[in-house]
């Protein structure tokens, strides 16, 4: 079993809760980084097309979308938008950082017994 930075952490989820839960290390663009990575890669190479597009439906990106181009008529937006029943034009950027927020969401929700050891230790006095 593998732990990390001689604490009772087990794993990087372990980790990224506790920093979202707590403080940032000094290592938390490292662990952004890798998080984003893993998400765009996910996202272009694991997800089909129609799931891409269902995504992006609830994303920021989409909002923006239709505010931007058809503020004054909902109906336009439904009459560009869809050619199959599916969005035509859609950002995977807009997908990957929804995927991001909600992943963060969950490390700042997330406990188990280790995480909340940590976060009640000494280690976040230091």
């Amino acid at each position: 079993m593998m732990q990390f930075a001689d604490t009772a952490l087990e794993n990087l989820w372990d980790e990224i809760c506790v920093q979202a839960q707590g403080q940032q290390s000094v290592f938390w663009d490292v662990y952004e980084s890798y998080m984003q990575e893993v998400i765009e890669k996910a996202v272009e190479k694991d997800l089909k097309e129609y799931e891409r597009k269902m995504i992006w439906l609830v994303s920021s990106g989409f909002e923006e979308w239709t505010s931007t181009c058809y503020s004054d008529d909902e109906e336009d937006v439904y009459k560009e938008l869809f050619v199959d029943g599916f969005p035509a034009n859609y950002d995977v950027s807009d997908i990957c950082h929804y995927v991001y927020r909600k992943l963060l969401n969950a490390a700042g929700n997330y406990t188990n017994s280790r995480i909340e050891s940590f976060l009640s230790s000494s280690y976040l006095d230091d």
